[in-house]
């Protein structure tokens, strides 16, 4: 299994020349790691299609093997998906965290049980996240409490809302 955190360094005394082991595709700093990326919707959801290519972006910049999923944010799959992939055993497992606690607890004690990494993305899970953090357990994605408290202060100081007044906000051009 990959260790919990990734260093690079630059070897100065070999800059410009391509002996190095560094410039061969095999020594990327995470080649080797195998990771299974839960991207989200589908193929065509905007924002699940935004997330898989800053994924495979980072597949090409740093060589690990992964293994992509989609599940049409639906939880009953991304839970059925998330113990099929602890039952590959990879190095790593990035999942979406919309099934919830009571869903995905006892799947990431599995995971973790068997040493592998597991990263929460877009739906934060604070009480999981921080029972493993020290092994590596991390969360991307935006804090989503927090922006939408800040939205509902925006909304009420722009409208200068009072106790009791509803605000519904909406986009119509996506």
């Amino acid at each position: 299994m990959a260790d919990n955190f990734l260093i690079r360094t630059q070897n100065t005394t070999n800059a410009g020349k391509n002996n190095s082991a560094a410039s061969t595709e095999s020594t990327k700093i995470c080649s080797g790691v195998r990771i299974v990326f839960f991207s989200g919707g589908n193929e065509s959801d905007a924002f699940a299609r935004t997330v898989y290519n800053g994924a495979r972006a980072a597949e090409t910049e740093l060589g690990p093997s992964v293994n992509y999923l989609w599940s049409d944010w639906n939880p009953d799959t991304i839970v059925a998906q998330f113990q099929d992939a602890i039952g590959q055993s990879p190095d790593a497992i990035a999942v979406m965290g919309h099934p919830g606690a009571d869903a995905l607890s006892s799947l990431i004690d599995t995971a973790e049980k068997k040493g592998i990494i597991v990263t929460l993305q877009n739906v934060d899970l604070p009480t999981i996240r921080e029972k493993y953090v020290s092994n590596g357990f991390g969360y991307v994605g935006q804090e989503l409490v927090s922006s939408g408290q800040t939205l509902a202060e925006g909304i009420v100081r722009k409208y200068n809302l009072k106790a009791g007044d509803e605000a519904l906000l909406f986009q119509e051009d996506l």
